[in-house]
């Protein structure tokens, strides 16, 4: 396991120079720049059906995060606290330095395969992953330690780009792929495969909604 692991770091590592042209204004992107550097970003319209109950402050994971949420926190008659982990938020968080750039929400080291240790159970009103759970060293552990940290009745809502890693040719961070079987969501590579729903005890209802190649999976832990 350690060698895998030394493996799977060294993969994730390829993630940095892209931000770091991101982070400089070299980017194809600028309109996804420009979101994470707002300031004054609004709560996305999807999640707030998600927040169960009325809480006076909604507490959000944002899995895999990069070195900038890209979730706003304004929703106006309620408090949003977001907290973004990633594995590689301390080279991130260098290269915010480097660039002068004070993000409006701080990443913090984390992993999706230890997620209870560092927050405890029932934790979090909302749980959002966008092309994390693809880089990770295990989706599945990931998927159950979310689910862990979720309060009772509330989602997780992950976004991934369908086979990535069969894309990819399995070179760089992508070693995992996310497809639909059966309206089943199924994490796979070469060595085997995996249905999320199965090797997830405390799932209660999902749902699957497809855009392009893109995956969207709603999570709901059991309430």
């Amino acid at each position: 396991m350690d060698a895998l692991r030394k493996e799977w770091e060294q993969r994730l590592l390829e993630e940095l120079p892209a931000w770091a042209k991101c982070l400089e204004g070299r980017t194809q992107n600028p309109e996804d720049r420009a979101l994470r550097l707002s300031s004054n970003r609004v709560f996305p319209a999807w999640a707030k059906p998600l927040i169960k109950g009325n809480p006076g402050t909604a507490t959000v994971l944002d899995i895999g995060a990069g070195p900038i949420t890209a979730l706003g926190d304004n929703w106006e008659g309620h408090q949003v606290k977001i907290i973004p982990v990633d594995p590689l938020a301390e080279a991130y968080n260098s290269l915010l330095e480097r660039n002068g750039i004070v993000p409006h929400t701080q990443t913090v080291y984390g992993m999706g395969e230890h997620l209870v240790e560092q927050f405890g159970e029932d934790t979090f009103d909302l749980a959002y992953a966008c092309e994390s759970l693809d880089q990770s060293l295990d989706p599945i552990e990931c998927f159950q330690q979310i689910l862990a940290t979720l309060k009772p009745g509330c989602s997780l809502v992950a976004f991934h780009e369908a086979n990535q890693a069969e894309r990819n040719r399995y070179e760089g961070p992508y070693q995992w792929n996310f497809s639909i079987r059966e309206s089943r969501l199924l994490v796979w590579n070469h060595q085997g495969d995996y249905d999320v729903i199965d090797n997830c005890p405390g799932a209660g209802h999902y749902h699957l909604e497809t855009e392009g190649n893109y995956i969207k999976f709603t999570l709901t832990k059991q309430g």
